[in-house]
């Protein structure tokens, strides 16, 4: 069977680009190419209960509007939604979202079962992940695949408050590693953590099989710690194959130049290298970016920011260069830069101390 997996959209009004993010999500479900049989998504589908009735009608209405597409495409994928921390008032059992639409919700542990798979839900949980993870062991199946769908923060580095949008809940249910591993499931398919796409691997044993924790990350920008192209992962159970998916859909980043007075156009390549990596996006309205331009000139400012503009075009930046050619040519720092030239250091170390150098004067 052929997953999808997201999380964290947070729909607030039906013609944001957080709902179209959710229509490019389907479409990528609906093409024959993907071949997408289940949809699953861990928690946050709504961002809060202002406008949900309304929300929920149209997302109803989406959802069956894809159902009725012609033979072109695939719509038959189910889609399994858990709530999560943002979302946990706004579901109940007898909701209706679709036809083709299961809500695991209603108690601590819900289940969902094909022939290949047995997936297990854990809706939005105040309480310690201890105190369910007999049952979560117990609902296992060992001829089945087994899945686990959670919305929770996993104790990783790569993880940090921020990552996980605005959300005051950072330590919502925290599970630890050693916790997965007790439990040995197949792939657990997580979300709450926002700002980047996590694949990570675990085994009970060396000779154990491999099994998967993924937080896809949010699919479309939610704050700007949403950096760079938003992600959905696509995982065949049969194969064991796993595929971050790219989105057409909103994202932020950001560029920090440093700009070096006898290097300046390096500063104006990189400027130019990363404005071309998203121009495609840029005319489409699915970028925001957010640059910085730092360091010392020896051109006059007004001549640098020209040559700053014929890359940029209409796109905003900020402009904290300062033009140094009077440094440049005294007598004192002309010493110490030769000096400097003759150490025997890294190029990143003599950066620094010509940064704190220029600095000072």
């Amino acid at each position: 069977m052929r997953i999808l997996h997201t999380a964290d959209l947070h729909l607030r009004n039906p013609k944001d680009e957080r709902f179209k993010a959710l229509e490019c999500i389907f479409d990528k479900c609906s093409i024959n190419e993907e071949k997408v049989d289940l949809l699953t998504i861990s928690g946050d589908l709504f961002d809060n209960k202002e406008n949900i009735y309304n929300l929920r009608v149209e997302l109803r209405n989406l959802i069956e509007e894809y159902g009725e597409r012609d033979s072109f495409f695939k719509p038959k994928f189910k889609i399994l939604i858990i709530p999560g921390n943002h979302d946990e008032t706004l579901y109940d059992i007898n909701d209706y979202l679709g036809s083709n639409v299961e809500l695991l919700c209603g108690k601590n542990v819900c289940s969902y079962n094909t022939n290949s798979l047995n997936i297990i839900g854990i809706p939005y949980f105040k309480g310690d992940f201890d105190s369910i993870i007999s049952e979560i062991e117990d609902a296992k199946k060992s001829s089945k695949v087994n899945i686990l769908l959670v919305h929770c923060t996993l104790g990783f580095p790569e993880i940090r408050r921020e990552g996980c949008g605005e959300d005051r809940e950072y330590n919502y249910l925290p599970i630890s590693m050693e916790q997965l591993i007790y439990l040995d499931y197949d792939y657990v398919l997580a979300g709450h953590f926002h700002s980047s796409y996590i694949q990570k691997s675990f085994q009970k044993s060396q000779d154990s099989k491999k099994n998967w924790f993924i937080y896809p990350g949010s699919p479309v920008k939610i704050t700007r710690n949403e950096k760079g192209k938003r992600r959905v992962c696509l995982i065949d159970t049969e194969t064991q194959f796993i595929k971050p998916i790219e989105l057409d859909t909103l994202y932020f980043d950001t560029c920090n130049i440093n700009f070096h007075p006898y290097n300046m156009g390096k500063g104006l390549i990189e400027l130019y290298q990363f404005i071309d990596k998203h121009k495609q996006n840029l005319e489409l309205n699915k970028a925001e970016l957010e640059i910085s331009l730092n360091g010392y000139i020896s051109i006059p400012e007004k001549e640098f920011k020209e040559e700053v503009e014929k890359i940029t075009g209409n796109i905003k930046y900020k402009n904290n260069v300062v033009q140094v050619s009077e440094i440049l040519n005294n007598s004192i720092f002309i010493r110490f830069k030769e000096i400097l030239d003759q150490r025997d250091i890294t190029a990143e170390k003599k950066e620094e101390l010509f940064n704190f150098i220029m600095g000072a004067f």
